[in-house]
């Protein structure tokens, strides 16, 4: 129950108010808080609605402290005091200092922080520091000459037209555009406009000619800046009787009908509230920082990589908990308590860690290549059964090729099309069975078929004649399916030479190849359907260079054409490249004289036999990676 009565009281602070207090470190965030999250949209539609005096909601604050902070306390009874450990927010200079934080944000966070980001308060005042955000905001009006200042909206240019944007005001008042950067509180004229950014930014835009531009300093001085950093936006204050528990319980009510909070969030407040150590989301930004491989399966920006690397380690930590990696689980005693557990979690993030050095050792290298991130939940959770099978490298050698076995048949079968949570939890259950009696089986596979239900015979492998279905084609590896994704990872199994540098394809140049069609485009078009062209089998990954080289010939023609460039390149070893995809070198050939437009016919019964020909590799390909084994 409260410890007081009362009731919540509504007042209200202008932009300029609550921007200053940001800046000068008074409000923050509390540790908890969920990641930035609105898009670029609801950012110019929040400053439109401020524009025109829109409403925009009402914010949340909680003191920082739950009573005043006796003068000199030391920091063991400041910390006593403390409700919540404050954080900065998205976008501010790291090493902020807060010590001087007095109330923190627990609704009203996206909006703060969208004028935050917008105005690029934490670049520093002027336009100098082009390269301080990736991104810069300008607000678009109708036409920047006229008397009355009409808004359209906020946009945010591509980064290199944005810098010259940004140092050229001519070019972009000939766009009707102005920085938002100069709309920042600090650099608002109090007292006219000696010092103002703006004004310098205003001379420019009007060649320099002084008149011209102190008018256009007024009228966007008084029409838009000060209208947007004057208008009020209401908040409510929790009592300050209210303990931890109570915010934290008000926190998620206020925020779980959200459609853009996280149940990661949730789960983030309720282990903040159980521990008096680091924040779990301090704690995975380190790791993310060591880590070679969060960056390319989470994205670069720590906003958006927190949740996702968040939400994988509670359904870790629910497989552990036998329990199934629900919601609903993720904020339950046990799955909290085993985060709360330092060795715990740490054996979490490192089974995270093995799991995608495991899955480059499967030519996985990045989230675009994965066919599915189902197993991502289930290898970490049995990583400390890896760990314990270590100590035989007979023993873990078996242990790899069950979990190899495990990852392909996720990737490749329907097993978790439909409640896919349910199934993966019995999986991994059976699986953990399974490798903790492996030192006592003779036969591995056989104890995977008997046991584990994503290797029974109702999990069928796909078969040779659905691969090279010409009439239903699999879709595109561009596109997010699972089948042509596996059938992309396999053809990269075998070392996936260049054709043009017989380069292999490794971490550090997977970024660089392009999907290239092995029989050309512009060589089938007129014999087959464009679907029919998008092929998967009929893709291969190659560098740019190679990619762009390639003319609409025959197959084996224009690459027979390259090793003829290049004395010291063999048939032999093109035909070696090729086949180090899985390509059969010999189907790539069409009957000399067959013309694209004349024959389309032999064309198309050429390409039909060649995706037979590559099917039946990849259907091997895939059978042997399903029981484990490498190409």
């Amino acid at each position: 129950m409260m410890t007081t009565t009362k009731p919540i009281e509504y007042e209200r602070r202008t932009v300029k108010e609550w921007l200053l207090a940001l800046l000068d470190g008074s409000l923050a965030l509390p540790r908890f808080q969920r990641s930035y999250v609105w898009t670029d949209r609801k950012t110019s539609d929040l400053i439109m609605a401020l524009l025109k005096g829109h409403p925009v909601g009402t914010m949340l604050l909680i003191d920082r402290y739950s009573e005043p902070v006796p003068t000199g306390a030391s920091q063991e009874e400041r910390r006593s005091l403390e409700r919540f450990v404050p954080r900065s927010l998205a976008g501010a200079p790291t090493g902020t200092d807060l010590g001087s934080c007095r109330e923190l944000i627990l609704d009203g966070q996206q909006r703060l922080t969208s004028l935050w980001r917008a105005l690029e308060l934490g670049a520093g005042t002027g336009l100098e520091e082009i390269e301080s955000h990736g991104r810069h905001a300008f607000m678009e009006v109708k036409d920047i000459r006229a008397r009355s200042l009409n808004p359209v909206g906020v946009r945010w240019p591509q980064k290199r037209k944005a810098g010259i944007l940004r140092v050229n005001p001519q070019k972009a008042s000939l766009e009707n555009l102005i920085p938002l950067q100069l709309f920042d509180p600090r650099a608002a004229a109090q007292h006219g406009p000696d010092g103002d950014p703006l004004l310098e930014w205003c001379g420019g835009a009007c060649a320099d000619v002084m008149s011209d531009g102190i008018n256009l300093w007024w009228r966007i001085s008084e029409q838009l800046r000060s209208r947007l950093l004057g208008r009020n936006i209401w908040y409510a204050k929790l009592p300050p009787g209210m303990d931890r528990s109570q915010a934290i319980r008000v926190f998620v009510k206020v925020n779980e009908s959200s459609a853009v909070i996280r149940k990661f969030d949730i789960a983030v407040a309720q282990y903040d509230q159980g521990t008096g150590g680091r924040s779990l989301r301090h704690q995975i930004s380190e790791w993310a920082e060591s880590n070679a491989y969060a960056e390319a399966f989470f994205g670069p920006d720590e906003e958006k990589m927190i949740p996702k690397v968040g939400e994988l380690i509670l359904k870790v930590a629910c497989l552990q908990e036998k329990k199934a990696p629900t919601d609903k689980q993720y904020v339950s005693d046990e799955v909290l308590g085993r985060l709360r557990d330092q060795q715990k979690l740490a054996t979490i993030l490192e089974g995270i860690e093995w799991t995608f050095a495991f899955l480059a050792e499967e030519r996985i290298w990045r989230d675009k290549h994965l066919p599915s991130a189902v197993p991502l939940r289930v290898l970490p959770a049995l990583f400390p059964q890896l760990h314990a099978n270590a100590d035989s490298s007979d023993l873990e050698g078996k242990t790899r090729r069950c979990l190899r076995a495990y990852l392909w048949r996720a990737f490749v079968t329907e097993r978790y099309n439909q409640a896919a949570n349910t199934r993966l939890k019995e999986d991994y259950d059976r699986l953990k069975q399974v490798l903790e009696a492996l030192k006592n089986e003779a036969h591995p596979l056989k104890a995977l078929c008997r046991n584990v239900p994503i290797f029974s015979s109702s999990c069928r492998l796909p078969e040779e004649k659905s691969l090279h279905d010409i009439e239903d084609p699999i879709a595109p590896p561009t596109r997010k399916n699972a089948l042509s994704r596996s059938l992309l990872v396999a053809s990269l199994h075998r070392g996936a030479k260049d054709f043009g540098s017989g380069e292999t394809v490794s971490a550090a140049n997977v970024g660089n190849r392009e999907a290239h069609h092995l029989f050309p485009k512009g060589f089938i078009k007129h014999s087959v359907e464009s679907k029919q062209v998008n092929h998967c089998l009929n893709y291969a990954l190659v560098s740019g260079p190679t990619n762009k080289k390639i003319a609409a010939k025959p197959p084996l023609l224009y690459l027979r054409d390259r090793y003829k460039q290049d004395a010291d390149l063999t048939e032999a070893e093109l035909k070696g490249r090729l086949e180090s995809h899985v390509i059969p070198y010999r189907a790539l050939a069409v009957k000399e004289g067959v013309s694209a437009k004349a024959n389309p016919d032999q064309i198309r019964e050429a390409y039909a036999d060649f995706l037979k020909a590559r099917a039946k590799d990849m259907s091997t390909a895939i059978n042997r990676l399903a029981i484990g084994q490498q190409l």
